[in-house]
């Protein structure tokens, strides 16, 4: 028999309620093992929020299987179960172990075919967007905050948090330097570095004394209309409960100042691969400039001293470089159309599985409805008291909300899935002639889509391709999808 270890995972206690149940990952994995002559040297059982930083049984999963080189084999039931984010699949790819995803019919890893595993990556890249799915849940009692004149954050700096009542107040000693630096800048003669020099200098701090106050994080400040008495959450502005520290005129006028500094340094020229490198010798930034209103040289920006790399490379010679990476993603119209077939099927499979959870949530809700018409009608029949039906009907309707935000965001995921794999797919087809037809800021975002880790040492760009993009390239011998 081969060597095998379990994985089982549920990213809350709410989703072990609504269907992700250990029981039943086992129970699967377990059978798969035992019909195909796997031995289980361990089960690793983990229940953890989406989020949180850190998993024991996972890290205590990659131990094992270091120190137990015989064991290459991981039996989980879905990508999603397994991948909690990107650096989690990176972590596994190193140890070259094999991953059987039980319910999706799929083995990935070492010993699996390039158009496998990059299919494999696209289902990785789905079970990322629906981790981001469940933080939304949390971010829309945080906007219901924000609607009703709430800080739904920590308090801005001038503020401090009131963590009885959670409300903001103004904070006295914070306050005044906030007002004088705001004063200071309308006059509009001063940069926002000379503002925060002199802002030290009459002895005002920033926060702690631990931490400086930046030009960056200034203009945040400058920008913010909370200062007004307004609530700026995700580009929409709500009134606010809390106290304005300075007028609108005032704020009104230091936006002014803003512009115009803004305009003055509108750049002329747009450059392909600014802040996409690093230099290979010093670590600093990669900078570009115009020479002669026609030539683009890049060189080190020597933010830390002058650099041995301090060479001028010219964009024409990049342009050949990034070409070369682009047009190493071997992606045939014919092998793109069937792995856009393969993954309907992948999408179909995953619609198939959430929708036996879809008809159980809604169940689910049918049942607690039942139930707070059934604590009504007792209610109103005077069976119970007044107080004993406000308990039982807010304690239900509680319930019945979680369902259907469970049920909201299986929807959401179902819709989201194939339209992204797509996505993924044409990019990797149309990669190079999305290169050698872009204009320079859609061509640096192609770039940052595609590699990591860019660095330029001693002309020559060196990177890293993302996942799944990197699979293409390693296998660019693929062969057409066999489903």
């Amino acid at each position: 028999m081969k060597d095998a270890i379990i994985y089982a995972r549920v990213s809350s206690k709410e989703q072990e309620r609504e269907g992700y149940s250990l029981e039943a990952q086992t129970r699967i994995l377990r059978e798969y093992a035992k019909d195909n002559d796997y031995l289980i040297l361990h089960e690793f059982i983990e229940v953890e929020t989406a989020k949180q930083a850190g998993r024991t049984q996972f890290e205590a999963m990659l131990k094992f299987l270091k120190a137990t080189p015989s064991c290459t084999t991981i039996l989980v039931e879905k990508t999603d179960r397994l991948y909690r984010n990107l650096k989690d699949w990176i972590t596994l790819d190193d140890l070259q172990v094999d991953v059987h995803l039980v319910k999706e019919s799929s083995v990935v890893g070492p010993n699996a075919g390039s158009n496998e595993n990059f299919l494999h990556g696209i289902r990785v890249l789905m079970a990322k967007n629906y981790i981001e799915n469940l933080g939304e849940e949390a971010q829309k009692g945080m906007l219901q905050k924000a609607l009703n004149g709430g800080w739904p954050s920590k308090a801005p700096f001038g503020y401090k948090n009131n963590m009885e009542n959670h409300t903001v107040e103004v904070d006295p000693e914070e306050a005044e330097g906030v007002r004088w630096l705001f004063e200071i800048y309308a006059e509009g003669d001063w940069s926002l570095k000379q503002v925060i020099q002199m802002f030290y200098d009459c002895g005002f701090k920033y926060r702690s004394r631990s931490r400086k106050l930046h030009p960056a994080t200034l203009n945040r400040i400058f920008r913010s209309p909370f200062y007004i008495g307004k609530i700026p959450w995700k580009g929409v502005i709500y009134n606010g409960l809390h106290e304005p520290l300075i007028s609108e005129e005032l704020w009104l006028r230091v936006q002014e100042v803003l512009d115009h500094k803004v305009k003055l340094k509108v750049r002329k020229h747009e450059f392909s691969y600014r802040g996409i490198m690093k230099c290979g010798h010093c670590g600093c930034s990669i900078t570009a400039e115009l020479q002669k209103g026609k030539y683009v040289y890049y060189r080190c920006a020597q933010g830390r001293g002058k650099c041995k790399g301090n060479g001028y490379v010219k964009q024409e010679k990049l342009d050949e470089h990034f070409l070369e990476a682009v047009k190493k993603l071997k992606v045939s119209d014919e092998l793109a159309e069937q792995l856009k077939d393969a993954l309907l099927m992948i999408h179909k499979t995953e619609m198939d599985d959430r929708s036996s959870q879809v008809r159980r949530l809604r169940k689910l809700v049918n049942e607690v409805q039942v139930k707070i018409d059934k604590v009504y009608d007792d209610h109103v029949d005077g069976l119970i008291d007044n107080n004993f039906w406000l308990r039982q009907h807010t304690r239900l309707m509680n319930e019945r909300i979680q369902h259907l935000n469970a049920l909201n965001r299986l929807m959401e995921s179902n819709a989201e899935f194939y339209q992204t794999g797509h996505q993924i797919i044409s990019l990797a087809r149309d990669a190079e002639n999305l290169f050698l037809t872009s204009e320079p800021e859609e061509r640096k975002r192609l770039m940052e889509t595609l590699l990591l880790n860019c660095t330029l040492t001693s002309g020559i760009p060196h990177y890293t391709y993302k996942k799944p993009f990197g699979i293409l390239v390693k296998g660019s011998d693929m062969a057409i999808w066999q489903p």
